[in-house]
């Protein structure tokens, strides 16, 4: 029975007013019990006419001496209304009367509205489908592609790269495969172009702000052994004496970056740059060999932030500056050399690298 009739008592009827035991000492069921049966086993709505009918088949007195009043049979109906364990269900005609049911009534407008969103939902489930499905596709040929690139440098048209008549979703879906087959570093950026290997890193001497000092430097160097005043060893001998017996009048460089300078009164005196911590130097290195015998550190070109959290694994205690500073001293005694990445946006622990000169310092390779 889907009614709980505790709660509800009402006048007994039959000659011991129809509820607890008959003559036959059996229990009998209070008409709430009765209109409860009637209401959980009907198909549809009844109207009251209908529910009495019920009731007298189920042998509840509707006539008689000892008959229930149609007042009684509506209070019963009224409660489990109230209680909202029964609804009315309106005549579909304005002066119709009511039915009841143990279900809740739902109007024609709210039947068709559910019926819309459904459909709704289920042609919005479809569509993503077909998306996911499509992006699958792309993602699927763009990989079969690089995987067959060989040394070839490609544009994102050769790669396979929707037409501009394709839909956001094409585009966006591309762009996403894409970017997953770079950090996989399954492929890697070549300014506007596409390889499977990682671009070339370019010496110290072959990129600004060094670069055209050091050509200058190379075509005095031409023009003097041209001259014939002195051989290329003798030239060689010379510089080496100069460099490292007159620090003052040249030097140390860093290798991708001019060394920071700050005004001084005339007083102060520019102290030379402190040798790298060896113990902290020492960590770094085995940190960068450590991390130089994974797949992906191949090519000897290792991020900064990584050696920070391996070095930092052993020393709890190291701060960023601190790490920073130790990098920047040993690549101005070319220790190492300090690379900058060229996609900015791309930085993973963007405070871990070294921003200097409008540049971001995002990789090391050891010398």
């Amino acid at each position: 029975m889907l009614f709980d009739n505790d709660a509800i008592t009402y006048p007994f009827i039959c000659p011991n007013r129809y509820a607890g035991m008959d003559t036959n000492g059996q229990t009998m069921k209070s008409l709430p019990e009765h209109v409860a049966d009637v209401l959980s086993a009907a198909p549809k709505p009844l109207a009251f006419s209908a529910i009495k009918s019920q009731l007298k088949a189920a042998k509840v007195p509707t006539v008689g001496k000892n008959k229930v009043s149609d007042a009684s049979i509506q209070a019963a109906i009224d409660a489990f209304v109230e209680d909202q364990k029964a609804f009315i269900h309106p005549d579909k005609k304005p002066e119709g009367k009511p039915t009841y049911w143990h279900q809740a009534h739902v109007s024609q407008a709210n039947q068709a509205a559910e019926k819309a969103a459904e459909k709704e939902r289920q042609a919005v489930a479809k569509a993503e489908a077909k998306l996911k499905e499509k992006a699958e596709k792309i993602a699927t040929a763009l990989r079969a592609k690089v995987s067959g690139l060989g040394a070839k440098l490609v544009s994102e048209k050769q790669l396979g790269a929707p037409k501009v008549t394709a839909t956001p979703a094409e585009h966006e879906a591309f762009k996403t495969a894409l970017a997953s087959l770079i950090a996989e570093q399954k492929l890697f950026r070549h300014g506007e172009k596409f390889g499977t290997s990682p671009p070339a890193v370019k010496q110290w001497y072959e990129t600004a702000p060094l670069k055209k000092s050091f050509a200058d430097a190379l075509n005095a160097v031409q023009a003097i052994l041209r001259s014939g005043e002195v051989a290329f060893e003798g030239l060689v001998a010379l510089l080496k004496e100069k460099v490292e017996t007159k620090p003052s009048k040249l030097q140390p460089v860093e290798p991708t970056l001019p060394p920071v300078t700050t005004e001084q009164s005339p007083t102060q005196k520019t102290a030379p740059h402190e040798p790298p911590n060896a113990d902290l130097g020492a960590e770094v290195k085995r940190a960068y060999d450590h991390l130089c015998k994974f797949a992906e550190f191949r090519h000897r070109r290792v991020e900064i932030r990584r050696i920070y959290h391996e070095v930092k694994k052993s020393n709890t205690h190291l701060q960023v500056d601190t790490f920073h500073k130790e990098l920047l001293d040993m690549s101005r005694h070319r220790v190492l050399e300090l690379h900058a990445l060229n996609e900015v946006s791309e930085a993973e622990d963007r405070e871990l690298a070294i921003e200097r000169d409008g540049r971001l310092l995002y990789y090391v390779i050891w010398n």
